[in-house]
Order: structure tokens, then sequence, then C-alpha cells
């Protein structure tokens, strides 16, 4: 695990490391820890939720994560909230994560954060600072009709495959600072003032 950062998890039996923590388990039984990493994180998510505390998955390793399917449905729109901190500094996706359609009505951190698959963003709603700072994106990245409140950073960033920002609506500052990009990039933006 990097330095900073602390762990909660109780240790797998025969392990000083977590099921999130644990990259040599995971390189040898992807199967199981699929298994058990989604069962473990949908615990995460709903403690998270029903004590009122920060979602904290720093430097994890996390199996295919379809966000939303943890979340209640909002009554009114298609769209999922998530009221807490989102804290996934230097976590792995080992393959797919989809966050579409998903309110984050608080920070949601990404620094560091590294998407082996397929990132998708479409429609998220970040309500507070959207923080992607140094993140790589292997895949594909698909913010389409993202809505970014406050201060969005992707200083640092690394997209791989193609990034999708079309239809993404900045209403706060937006940082692109040293980010690199290494297939095509599309910025059709709605302008906030209009």
């Amino acid at each position: 695990m990097p330095q900073g950062f602390s762990c909660n998890e109780e240790p797998k039996a025969g392990s000083i490391f977590c099921i999130f923590h644990d990259e040599d388990y995971l390189k040898g039984h992807y199967v199981e820890f699929e298994r058990q990493a989604t069962k473990r994180f949908e615990e995460k998510v709903n403690k998270s939720i029903s004590e009122n505390k920060p979602l904290q998955c720093n430097a994890y390793f996390l199996p295919d994560i379809k966000f939303a399917k943890y979340l209640q449905n909002n009554l009114t729109t298609q769209e999922k909230t998530f009221p807490q901190l989102v804290y996934f500094n230097k976590a792995t996706f080992c393959r797919g994560a989809d966050f579409s359609l998903i309110t984050f009505f608080h920070q949601a951190d990404f620094n560091g954060a590294t998407f082996s698959g397929e990132a998708y963003f479409t429609n998220a709603i970040f309500s507070a600072k959207a923080n992607f700072y140094g993140a790589t994106f292997s895949g594909e990245a698909f913010f389409h009709s993202a809505k970014f409140s406050k201060e969005a950073n992707f200083n640092g960033a690394t997209f791989s495959g193609e990034a999708s920002f079309h239809w993404a609506k900045f209403s706060g500052e937006a940082y692109f600072g040293g980010a690199r990009f290494s297939k095509e990039a599309t910025f059709f933006i709605l302008n906030s003032l209009n």
C-alpha cells in the first residue's frame, strides 16, 4: 500500500493485506477477488451512506464497478445520488468503472487513480470539486454530458484511449494543465454563461 494511506479493513486469512490491497492475490485469483471485493465494496458503500461518513477507498484495487447499482433511485429522475465525500485516491479500477448518472453531492477525489478499462462518467453531476489530478485512463474515458459545478481538476491526467467531454458543462474552473491525450479528445463544451 502506498505511503500516507491507512487501512481499516481486516486482513485476509494468511495475509497482512485486506482484499482491496493484496495485489498478489488479485493477480493469481481474479475471479475469487472479484466476488469477494464486489461484496465487500457494496457493504462499504452502504455503511458510508447509513453512517453519514466519507467513502474511503484509497489505494484500493477494485473489480468492475457499476456504482449506480449500489444506490437508491431518485424518484423524479434516472440519476442516483451519493451524499458523502468520495476518496478513490491512487485506486486501481482493474476492469471497467461506471459512474454514469451519479450525482456526487460532495467532493469526489480520484487523485492518481488508474482506470485500466473503460471509464464512464456519462451524465454524472459533480456538485462540489471533482479531482482527477494525475489520473490514468488506459481505456476510453466518457464524460458525455457531465456537469461540473465547481472546480474540475484534470491536471497531469493521462488519456491513452479516446477521451470524450462532449456536451460537458463546466460552471467552475477546469484545469487540464499537463494532461496528455494519446488518441482523439472531444471537447464540445456547453458554456455555463449561456
